[in-house]
């Protein structure tokens, strides 16, 4: 709060103010666990899937992603509920951990200073206008607090609903989430020294593709999902049906992984290069795609 009251009062231009919601990075984490034990149970097959270890990967998946899809789709409800939040921000209604234990230390009992009225004070101070100071006991005394919650609720509500609201990754945070599999990429590249010229550069493409056009590609197509799912059923009172929407969600999202990287995997095998080019383009035009779609949501007045 005092960030954003500090920037605000200094009229800084919001949209070099960086905001980080706290769901975001659980978003990112999660993401990138699944992204690592997908990588270690790759890294068990050869680079010849047979149809025997393809069935063990997939189930594999089945067993992984339904509880970190049921953990997405709360994080992504709390993204989602973010703007409307804003909206309907008050100061007066803010926590603070001295007024929840009235002002004694939970363990010690020793008198807690109220940050409250420090903040409170801060707040007069930045956001009662000079021309008001004569007429301050006619406007009431919580003027200030109005004002300040009126410029969250107008300037920082829009902001963030036209940058992080609505549950938006940007690709930037798909790449994050997806290191594992670099990380991978670059220890494949390590054992190419014996392999074909041919083969090595198409093994080559076929890594690249997978870290920076196959995993935040699922990343996105994932968190679209999970806010479809949300918009239409939100959270279901009945926890077995919400967990069975979690099962359904991440089976599909499995099918959605092996509809993008099981014909890449085979355009590697194939004869020429035209079919894995192909393909690898066509990944290439999904991912930007679905982060133009991410841009053009956040133009808003004229800003991108």
């Amino acid at each position: 709060m005092y960030e954003v009251a500090s920037w605000l009062h200094l009229g800084k231009d919001l949209h070099k103010m960086y905001l980080m919601p706290v769901e975001l990075p659980k978003v990112i984490i999660l993401v990138h666990l699944c992204s690592a034990i997908s990588v270690m149970v790759f890294s068990t097959s050869r680079e010849s899937l047979s149809v025997t270890e393809i069935v063990i990967l997939v189930l594999t998946f089945i067993f992984i992603y339904p509880a970190g899809m049921h953990i997405l789709r709360g994080s992504i409800r709390h993204l989602r509920n973010l703007p409307a939040q804003l909206a309907e921000f008050s100061v007066k209604d803010s926590e603070c951990f001295c007024c929840q234990n009235e002002h004694r230390h939970p363990e010690t009992g020793h008198h807690l200073p109220c940050d409250r009225q420090v903040v409170y004070g801060t707040l007069r101070t930045w956001f009662s206008q000079a021309q008001e100071n004569h007429s301050s006991m006619s406007l009431g005394c919580s003027h200030y607090l109005d004002r300040f919650d009126l410029q969250v609720r107008e300037e920082v509500a829009e902001y963030v609903a036209r940058t992080v609201g609505g549950a938006r990754v940007s690709y930037t945070h798909t790449l994050i989430a997806s290191l594992p599999w670099l990380w991978r990429t670059f220890d494949k590249f390590s054992g190419l020294g014996g392999v074909d010229g041919e083969i090595a550069v198409r093994m080559i493409g076929e890594h690249l593709c997978v870290s920076f056009v196959v995993v935040p590609c699922c990343f996105s197509l994932a968190v679209e999902l999970v806010v479809v799912l949300d918009k239409k059923l939100g959270k279901l009172p009945d926890w077995r049906l919400d967990a069975l929407v979690s099962v359904a969600a991440a089976a599909m999202e499995v099918l959605l992984i092996a509809a993008i990287y099981v014909p890449l995997r085979m355009s590697v095998w194939s004869t020429g290069f035209a079919l894995q080019l192909a393909w690898t383009l066509g990944l290439i035009i999904a991912i930007a795609v679905l982060h133009h779609k991410y841009r053009c949501r956040r133009c808003v007045s004229g800003r991108s």
